[in-house]
């Protein structure tokens, strides 16, 4: 869970700075969905290859037990921000290093997604685009704050 742990923190240190009403459920928020779209898109592939029958109800059991997982993970006994006062003093230049693998990893789940569901790769890139704005958006922020420093 470890993995699961840093892509919370690197959406939160992003989250932190465009929403400041509840930085720590969007994050999780945003980690819950980025995992279901990573699971539905490995349920359609699956389907695409093998003959099973995939059901509605199937569909949602499969996509329920990534993502209360996840939400009982961060929300038990406060964990949300065990991680956050964990990874927080880390150096800032190795977090922007791995930040940009959160990234990568966040576009790639978006297109994986938006091309199974063959919705077309103009919606796909819309999303990508807005998600790499905002963590540019927050990237220079942090820099321009440590600056100050």
């Amino acid at each position: 869970m470890r993995i699961f742990e840093y892509i919370f923190y690197s959406i939160y240190r992003n989250t932190s700075i465009t929403n400041k009403l509840n930085p720590v459920s969007s994050s999780i928020g945003a980690l819950n969905l980025l995992i279901l779209f990573n699971v539905a898109t490995g349920l359609i592939r699956l389907k695409n290859y093998f003959t099973f029958e995939l059901t509605k109800a199937v569909f949602i059991v499969v996509i329920a037990i990534p993502s209360m997982i996840i939400l009982y993970y961060f929300y038990a006994n406060n964990r949300a921000e065990k991680v956050i006062s964990k990874f927080k003093n880390k150096k800032t230049q190795l977090l922007f290093r791995v930040d940009l693998l959160v990234l990568l990893y966040a576009c790639l789940s978006i297109y994986s997604f938006g091309n199974v569901l063959g919705i077309g790769i103009e919606y796909s890139l819309v999303l990508i685009v807005f998600v790499i704005l905002t963590s540019l958006y927050s990237y220079l922020h942090v820099i321009r704050f440590d600056k100050k420093k």
